[in-house]
Order: structure tokens, then C-alpha cells, then sequence
């Protein structure tokens, strides 16, 4: 992960499921964490949304925290399994409409698409588990 455009990574770090990530320093001032319940399969859900001005615009991606195994047949990738838990991630597929209705949000349209597309995977890549 590049960080040599603004500086040194953001650390999420999650005490209550023990895990971290990490985030380009771009993000800073970009993001907002959020733990919601939005998915009936999943103990809980952690958004990482894309903010323009403090407004909450669109989820970027979501790690989705199981207590069973992932069902084949559910819209989540795979991150990793400890004891007890499940960890699977949901990612933002297309640009949110607000995007295409505020003048002053196209500026920010390259932003979110590679926070999307090339961030995402990397930040991912980077989840550890504390043992």
C-alpha cells in the first residue's frame, strides 16, 4: 500500500472482535466507521463509508462478522475464520447516485473509485488478528 503521497497509514483497530486494518492515509478525513446490524446472517456489520464534507455519501465496504460458516450462497467474500468467528466483506460495486446529481461531488468521483477499486483489496489484504 503506497502512503507516500500523504504520509503514514491509519490503523483500525477493533478490540471487541480483535482485529485490524489498515487504511491509506488519503482516506483521512474521507471515511467514517460505523457498527450496524443491517445484516440478519451477521453478529454485526462494520461500514467503512465514504465521506464528502462530513456527510456519510455511500458505503465503501463492510466487514460482515459471522458466528457460523458463510453460506455458499451468500453475496460476501471470504476474509478468514478464527475460533469463534467468521470474517467476510461486502464492497461498494458502482458509483452512488449523488455523485451524478451534485456538481461539486463529481470532483470527488476519482477519489471514491480508487478507494473502491484499488484500495479496498489492499486494506483487506491487511486484516490481522490478534491471538
Amino acid at each position: 500500500m503506497s502512503t507516500t503521497e500523504t504520509g503514514k497509514p491509519i490503523i483500525y483497530q477493533n478490540e471487541k472482535y480483535q482485529f485490524s486494518l489498515t487504511l491509506p492515509s488519503s482516506w483521512k478525513g474521507h471515511y467514517k466507521v460505523e457498527e450496524v446490524h443491517w445484516n440478519p446472517s451477521a453478529d454485526v456489520v462494520i461500514d467503512f463509508n465514504f465521506t464528502y464534507q462530513g456527510e456519510v455519501l455511500s458505503t465503501l465496504f463492510s466487514i460482515h462478522i459471522l458466528s457460523e460458516e458463510l453460506d455458499e450462497e451468500a453475496p460476501l467474500t471470504y476474509i478468514a475464520s478464527n475460533d469463534e468467528k467468521t470474517f467476510a466483506y461486502t464492497k461498494a460495486l458502482e458509483i452512488p447516485e449523488a455523485f451524478y446529481e451534485n456538481e461539486q461531488l463529481k470532483a470527488e468521483q476519482d477519489q471514491f473509485l480508487h478507494m473502491m477499486n484499488q484500495d479496498v483489496p489492499q486494506i483487506i489484504e491487511s486484516m490481522q488478528f490478534e491471538s
